[in-house]
């Protein structure tokens, strides 16, 4: 019976930790990282491999982070 009560705490901890810290910190990164993409699109500073790369990984995270 503590075991379970001890899982049951665990749990609700990190749903916690994921609503009120995590989900607010990966939109803060997301935001950066979108305004880091458009400087570079702006200064064309990024090599093309680069930014395809970052389209591959950004593509995800802005469905997870919705």
């Amino acid at each position: 019976m503590e075991t379970l009560i001890i899982v049951l705490v665990g749990a609700v901890a990190l749903y916690f930790v994921w609503k009120v810290v995590l989900k607010p910190l990966l939109k803060i990164v997301l935001v950066v990282a979108i305004i880091a993409g458009i400087y570079f699109l702006i200064t064309d500073g990024l090599p093309d491999f680069v930014s395809d790369i970052l389209a591959q990984v950004s593509l995800p995270l802005t469905y997870s982070a919705g």
